[in-house]
Formats: structure tokens, sequence, C-alpha cells
């Protein structure tokens, strides 16, 4: 005889974790992206610890993905009048091609020694400006993002997120708060596109992660918006300060799990 009692209790159980999934991807979503409105990126490097709760690690990558488009999206409609599409077209060839090549070699490879090279580069470029300043210094030429688009591309599509690894470029070039933001966010939403096309491809269970992937992306609408109404009360250099201490501290949070 069949337990409905049993039945009904399962089923639940079932629902409550769903909700309770659903309710840590937003609040992933929501704390990752409005801290990146702050710092110019990093978003889905900070949503990680809490997608790392309720995603198995093959799902982090694709659900950050189809996330990140969404918020991409949305912030680049927040600051579409601050867009620098002389940039853009710089990074559109490199952004794409390295997205396409790190989806594939993502279904091959296994290379978590890259995260360490990854965590080196943003904890160097974070601590820079205060360890070493007025050296080390460089000034971005239109040319190099290029190069710097199809590196980052690359491996954010074997690693999942790279923290904001342009930011150096960005800060570097002639380019107020506002527009790296409205630029990255539209170089994002190339990027993320090109890789979710090699997931689609290459990857099952697609319902499953486009799903979580949306529901993340609610919660970086929340964070954008309430980035927008937080960027207006700070000054550039601040922003620099901020750009900065997020460099250093994604850097930490990479090596942290290797160590």
């Amino acid at each position: 005889m069949i337990d409905l009692t049993l039945i009904m209790d399962t089923s639940l159980m079932t629902e409550t974790a769903l909700l309770t999934d659903a309710a840590l991807l937003i609040l992933a979503g929501t704390i990752g992206w409005l801290f990146s409105s702050l710092a110019a990126g990093g978003g889905a490097l900070l949503s990680i610890p809490l997608l790392n709760t309720v995603l198995p690690l093959s799902q982090v990558a694709p659900v950050l993905c189809v996330g990140s488009i969404v918020g991409a999206s949305h912030r680049a409609w927040l600051f579409r009048h601050t867009i620098n599409w002389q940039i853009l077209r710089w990074l559109m060839p490199g952004i794409i091609t390295g997205a396409l090549l790190g989806s594939w070699l993502f279904s091959q490879l296994s290379l978590p020694w890259l995260s360490a090279l990854v965590a080196a580069f943003l904890l160097f470029n974070g601590l820079n400006s205060y360890l070493m300043p007025g050296r080390l210094q460089f000034q971005t030429r239109l040319s190099w993002f290029t190069g710097a688009g199809f590196v980052t591309a690359l491996l954010s599509a074997l690693i999942g997120a790279v923290g904001p690894v342009m930011n150096p470029f960005y800060l570097n070039y002639d380019i107020e708060k506002e527009g790296i933001l409205a630029t990255k966010a539209v170089s994002t939403l190339l990027m993320q596109l090109s890789k979710l096309a090699g997931y689609l491809w290459f990857l099952s269970n697609a319902s499953q992660w486009l799903l979580y992937g949306l529901i993340l992306g609610m919660g970086a609408m929340i964070g954008n918006w309430l980035g927008k109404l937080a960027l207006q009360r700070i000054t550039k250099a601040q922003f620099r300060h901020i750009a900065n201490g997020l460099l250093a501290f994604s850097g930490l949070m990479m090596l942290w799990p290797l160590l």
C-alpha cells in the first residue's frame, strides 16, 4: 500500500529545497553585481562561494554564464549612454574567439593550476598601486584590448570566473567610471553569449543550468539597480581605490581554496 503521507513529506522537502536554492542564487547575484558596480566587475567571482553551496562543480561555470548574460544586458541598458564603442571594436574579435575556444577546452580538459596564475595576476595588480606607486604603471593602448579580451574570455570559459582581470587595462585608459561599467557590460555580454553557444553545444543538462542561471540573473538585476544608486555617491578616485581593492580581494578568494 502506498504511503501518501511519505510522498507528501518528500514533495514538501523537495519544494522547500528548491525555494532555498533559488533564494541563495538570487542573494548571490544581488551581492556579486552590487559590489561589481562599485568596483568595475568581479560580480561572477564574488557569487561563487554561495553558488558552490547550491550547485555541483560542473554546473557553476554555465550557470554563471547565463546569470552574467542577464546581469550584463541589464547593466548595459542602465549605462547605455556612456558605452565606449571604440574600445569594443578592438575587444570583440578577441572576446568571441577566446570564448569559443575556451568553451571547447572546458569540455575536454581540467586545468586547476590556471586559477593560481589568474589569482596571482589579480593580487599583483590590486596591490601594485600601493606597494610600488608610480612604478610598473602603463598607459593602455586601444590595440591591447584585442589580446586582453581573448585571454580573459579564454580563461573565463575554462575557470568559470576570473574576477576583474580587464580592470588594469580600463583603469589605465582615459575613461570615466560609468564608461568602464557600460563598456565592460557590453563586452561581458558578447563574451558570455559566445561561451553560452559553446556550452549548449558541448554540455548536457542544459534545461537545469539555464533555469538556475536565469534565477541568478534576477539577483544580478537587483544588484545592478542598487549599484547604480550607490555609484552616484562615490568619486572617480574612490572608484579606483575600490576597484584595486577588489582586484586584490578577488585574487585572495581564488588562492584560498588552493592553499
